[in-house]
């Protein structure tokens, strides 16, 4: 479980350029849980997830996740148990390995990599039956390098080599933007699955009010860095594209 309480970030401070970027965010993600946030340009969200990663620091407030606070943990221990896939397929991929070579690496995420002490049969088999449980075809390019994968392949196999270790949060952010339609569907639909299947927190950036609505078990709406309105319960329930539409433009 994600517990925010009372976050607050601020960029320059103590200059004439300090601003407040994130202010004062509360908000809990339970295992098992989609939350999709979104928000216009500059609202916030890439700093928010950054807060999370450790790659901005808090201001004020606090992080936990499973009961540990993330202000007193290391970024290696933030990196084994967050998890994230972002918008470009090649920032989560090496072009220069194999797609059984990438998943190596994030067997190892959080831990230190290593290749060498990985090529042995177990391991390669164990990684090859994980990719045909994926069902998406990509065991037919097991050997293959990625850089000569397409988009969507690609960011398939950022999806999977996030969830190939047990991370407590996944991030996902705007992971279908850089991808057509096909593609897009395929690749949100799988990791809807693998956050339902392994009940892990999740918190999903997304433009794309569609997928908000067929997803998020719960939509939040990020603006000037606060949470401005939040969808659960009946609420979410009865909402409409036009009436999230309404909110998302405001």
């Amino acid at each position: 479980m994600l517990q925010i309480k009372n976050l607050y970030c601020v960029r320059n401070a103590g200059t004439a350029l300090e601003r407040a970027v994130l202010v004062n965010l509360n908000l809990t993600v339970n295992k098992g849980e989609m939350v999709i946030i979104i928000g216009g340009n500059g609202a916030g969200k890439s700093t928010f997830f950054q807060a999370l990663t450790g790659k901005m620091e808090l201001s004020s407030g606090s992080i936990f996740l499973d009961g540990h606070d993330l202000n007193q943990c290391s970024l290696q221990r933030r990196a084994a148990d967050i998890a994230c896939v972002l918008q470009d397929p090649k920032s989560g991929t090496v072009s220069e390995l194999t797609v059984y070579e990438n998943l190596v690496l994030a067997s190892q995420r959080g831990i230190g990599f290593n290749l060498a002490r990985y090529h042995c049969g177990k391991q390669k088999s164990d990684l090859f039956e994980y990719l045909c449980r994926a069902n998406i075809g990509l065991e037919r390019h097991y050997d293959r390098l990625v850089g000569e994968l397409s988009g969507g392949q690609r960011q398939s196999l950022s999806v999977l080599m996030a969830f190939l270790q047990p991370a407590k949060l996944i991030l996902l952010d705007e992971i279908t933007a850089a991808l057509d339609p096909k593609s897009s569907q395929r690749v949100i639909a799988l990791a809807n699955e693998m956050v339902r299947a392994n009940n892990q927190s999740c918190l999903m950036i997304t433009h794309d009010l569609r997928q908000a609505l067929a997803y998020g078990d719960r939509i939040v709406v990020l603006k000037n860095g606060a949470f401005e309105k939040e969808f659960s319960g009946a609420e979410r329930d009865t909402l409409t594209l036009e009436g999230l539409q309404d909110v998302f433009e405001a």
